[in-house]
């Protein structure tokens, strides 16, 4: 992630480079004009009269310069754009905290239109993003009346865009008049106590926020207007609180492309919200707003010039928000210089040259973060282990009663900083199982092995909502696994591990974790046969991957190398190692060996992001706002991009399976900290130059 210097220079850099800015978006324009792909939506008999030719590319920075090209001024309906803008209106009346209670931020997985069942309703399991949570969103702006809320919502939608925006009256008329579907979601939440009001007054007001017009340059405003903190930068008006900013580019970027979002978030990635009418608007956090306008819709019904657009700008100009996490790249990054204490990785980079500043060579130097080093960070994390260790929550998981003996106040904080610093309270040396947060290392092992593209055809990358052990989430089309975090995916992802016997393959797995911690790591036994025993989902689920095409080869074979990498044995400060390799771009910061390879740092980091906590994800980028991975034998390990990985270690787990304490001290941290990747106000670089200035 970009350091605040490295990002209020990235537009200079973009005009530095050869093409400059406007030149790359007109020969985009000019490339893409001419693709008939894709069909203009007739979901509305407005929107079917677009013109399949109409597209524009528009860029907008955060401090007010425009780039355009092609029908920048044409006028259409911002359809479900207007979703995020509306949120916040509901945020700032009525607090995160009660919008929250009446509205998850969970993915679904599922299309814009999906109609839930009674649990999913009750249990909150949808978001803002999709018909049903926008409506409940709706039902939330204040007015005394449905004149006074609807003049509120135009005057805020006015800030954003800067000027007086209307309602297109036809587009009004038809999407009321066809709203039986809506209808039915309104009242189906009415019945259950999820929203409280006129159901007609509120459905009249979610109309009209969908019809309001706007042109390309506008949404590109908007956007700005979020990647400036809230502030338009064109007029200066302040649109929304800057401490709401995060929470809706934390939901645009989970669930503002619907059943699309994990694709998204992969290969863009960074937030986005499209809409029927064929416009995409998304935000390079602290940058610049984006927006592109073609109404032909390709598949999940987004625009198909618009992908196709953000894909090459996201890739031309590095602009993945976990894209060379502290890699000096081409462009968008400055060049680093050692202004800390350069780490054993740097001695590779400069060979036999003298260092100049102090290396910490020794095992004991390296250590004494965790037995002496004084400093606020490491005051913190002891506060935060006495404050939670009486918290007594949740069940430790066990495989089999009696196999091991599992002490539910093992409690332990660990923080390995890219630097090589290492800061730790607690059982940080209790070892325990690795479990799922295996996953994420056997996807990188799979990708490595072979290649993105391949590991894409079997196992996607989209959030589900669902439980990690769910048997029959596949994707419809395809019938692959949505995502290797899941046990469904993480099978299919084992099953692509080369290697030329089972113990060539298990023994590639325990050196690619070897790299990864810096030391040898060994399988309990037990805890395999136990599993074995026990695996009976796991089974079912391998047979109907099987049947689908998803895997091949022994089933046997495949499964105990699943639960051989999922038994293996660590503590609380190798996963903290192990997440400060990911925040240096796959090089252990303690060994200087590079673990894997750069590229793929970016698409582990993508899946733990949107998927790595399972049905919790949603509430994970939205409360904490950083890569992370739970394990149900209690551990944790989060990474902040290119500052340092954290770990938490705690057997009690919640419903969902995540650490009880584990939750609880993440978001404490990132909200002490600042750490949260979409938070306007602060800067995790500056975080960890304060960590390197108030260590003694």
């Amino acid at each position: 992630m970009r350091n605040l210097t490295e990002l209020t220079d990235l537009i200079g850099k973009f005009e530095a480079i050869e093409p400059p800015l406007q030149t790359f978006i007109e020969s985009l324009h000019e490339k893409y004009r001419p693709l008939n792909e894709g069909i203009v939506s007739d979901y509305l008999p407005e929107l079917a009269k677009a013109n399949p030719n109409w597209f524009s590319i528009c860029v907008v920075s955060a401090d007010g310069k425009i780039y355009q090209a092609g029908d920048s001024d044409r006028l259409f309906t911002m359809q479900s754009i207007s979703k995020p803008f509306v949120y916040g209106l509901a945020l700032e009346d009525r607090g995160s905290e009660e919008v929250v209670r009446k509205i998850g931020v969970e993915p679904t997985g599922d299309p814009v239109n999906s109609i839930l069942e009674h649990e999913e309703l009750t249990e909150g399991r949808y978001n803002p993003m999709v018909n049903i949570g926008a409506i409940a969103t709706t039902s939330l702006i204040a007015g005394s009346d449905p004149s006074e809320r609807n003049r509120r919502l135009l005057e805020m939608f006015r800030r954003y865009v800067g000027r007086e925006v209307s309602v297109d009256e036809s587009t009004y008329i038809s999407k009321k008049n066809k709203n039986n579907l809506h209808r039915a979601m309104a009242y189906m939440m009415l019945n259950f106590g999820t929203i409280s009001g006129n159901i007609e007054e509120i459905l009249d007001l979610y109309c009209q926020q969908c019809s309001l017009m706007v042109n390309c340059r506008e949404l590109a405003i908007m956007a700005a207007t979020l990647a400036n903190g809230g502030v338009n930068p064109i007029t200066g008006e302040r649109a929304i609180a800057s401490q709401y900013v995060k929470n809706l580019l934390s939901v645009m970027y989970t669930c503002g492309m619907y059943d699309f979002s994990g694709q998204w978030a992969y290969r863009v990635g960074f937030p986005a919200k499209s809409g029927l009418a064929g416009a995409i608007l998304a935000v390079v956090p602290r940058q610049m707003g984006i927006a592109v306008f073609s109404p032909p819709l390709g598949e999940h019904r987004k625009s198909e010039r618009g992908v196709k657009v953000f894909e090459e700008l996201a890739e031309r100009f590095n602009l993945h928000v976990f894209h060379g996490v502290s890699q000096e790249v081409t462009v968008g990054r400055c060049e680093r210089g050692f202004d800390r204490p350069p780490r054993r990785s740097d001695r590779a980079k400069l060979g036999n040259k003298t260092l100049s500043t102090p290396y910490l060579e020794t095992e004991e130097e390296r250590d004494r973060s965790g037995n002496g080093i004084h400093s606020p960070f490491q005051d913190f994390l002891e506060q935060l282990h006495q404050k939670y260790l009486p918290l007594r929550d949740g069940t430790p998981y066990l495989s089999e009663p009696d196999l091991v003996e599992i002490n539910p106040d093992w409690f332990g904080i660990c923080a390995v900083t890219v630097d090589g610093d290492v800061y730790a309270v607690g059982d940080y040396e209790q070892p325990f199982l690795i479990q799922s947060i295996s996953k994420v290392f056997a996807y990188g092992m799979a990708l490595s092995d072979r290649g993105r593209d391949y590991v894409l055809q079997k196992v996607d990358v989209e959030p589900t909502g669902d439980a990690y052990n769910s048997i029959v989430k596949v994707e419809e089309s395809s019938k692959r696994p949505h995502n290797p975090m899941v046990n469904a995916g993480a099978i299919a992802t084992t099953n692509l591990i080369l290697g030329n016997s089972p113990a060539k393959r298990l023994n590639r797995v325990l050196e690619m974790y070897k790299r990864f911690i810096g030391h040898k790591v060994f399988v309990d036994t037990p805890t395999f046969v136990s599993e074995q025993h026990c695996g009976d989902r796991n089974w079912a689920i391998s047979y109907l991957l099987r049947n689908f095409g998803m895997i091949e080869g022994s089933i046997s074979e495949t499964l105990d190398l699943y639960l051989q990498q999922c038994s293996a044995i660590v503590n609380c400060r190798d996963l903290a190692v192990m997440g400060a390799t990911l925040a240096n771009d796959g090089i252990n910061p303690m060994t200087g060996t590079r673990a894997i390879a750069a590229p793929y740092v970016r698409d582990l980091l993508s899946v733990m992001y949107t998927c790595g906590m399972y049905d919790f994800a949603g509430a994970w980028v939205y409360n904490v706002g950083f890569p992370a991975k739970s394990g149900v034998g209690g551990g944790i390990i989060a990474v902040v991009p290119g500052q340092m990985g954290i770990a938490v270690f705690s057997p009690p787990l919640d419903k969902r399976g995540n650490s009880v304490r584990g939750i609880k001290v993440f978001e404490e941290l990132s909200q002490r900290f600042g750490l949260h990747i979409f938070d306007p106000t602060t800067s995790v670089d500056t975080f960890l130059q304060w960590m390197r200035e108030t260590r003694t």
